[in-house]
């Protein structure tokens, strides 16, 4: 019981430092060298926060890929899903590239980058897109993401899902949350 305690303090700590990491990114590019990034900045950050929303209709099943290596690797594994459950095809990725990879692939109905892990954001995703189940591929594995999910009822699994010894040991640092999360994924 310590330990989910412990778990939701995380969480609440992770969703109140959120805006102000968003917020010194956004900063960081306006005094950075690579300020040509500001001109679609802001069309992700609506994205991101779920502000900017593309129509899709019912509900969906939704992949979270990280970038077009993920994208890549899970195209096959979406379209037997896609034949089996009669669901349209959502999926997130972390990154530009990953989504215009993403966009390339006709078994995808929708691709968007994924929300900023911050709970309210996750949770107006769902509520707007509606997805019935949600397959991470590998591991990465955003907290509010699985939070949010599985709180709406959306079934959580993970493909391809493997930790290293080194990400392993970080996760030991965050052991408590790890364990309020990880027996929410089916």
């Amino acid at each position: 019981m310590r330990g989910k305690i412990m778990g939701i303090i995380i969480l609440i700590l992770i969703n109140i430092i959120c805006p102000f990491v968003a917020l010194i990114i956004v900063l960081c590019f306006l005094f950075s060298s690579r300020r040509g990034v500001l001109k679609t900045l802001f069309t992700e950050l609506k994205e991101r926060f779920v502000i900017k929303k593309q129509p899709l209709n019912g509900p969906c099943i939704w992949i979270h890929a990280a970038s077009v290596g993920e994208i890549k690797s899970v195209a096959n594994i979406a379209k037997e899903l896609k034949t089996r459950y009669n669901l349209p095809i959502l999926v997130t990725t972390l990154t530009k590239s990953g989504q215009r990879a993403a966009q390339k692939i006709d078994t995808f109905d929708c691709a968007l980058l994924a929300p900023i892990d911050f709970y309210l954001s996750v949770k107006r995703f769902i509520k707007f897109y509606k997805p019935k189940m949600l397959i991470i591929v590998e591991a990465d594995l955003w907290p509010n993401m699985i939070y949010a999910s599985t709180n709406a009822g959306v079934k959580v699994g993970i493909i391809n899902g493997r930790i290293s010894e080194r990400s392993a040991k970080r996760y030991k640092i965050l052991k408590p949350l790890i364990e309020l999360l990880i027996p929410k994924i089916s």
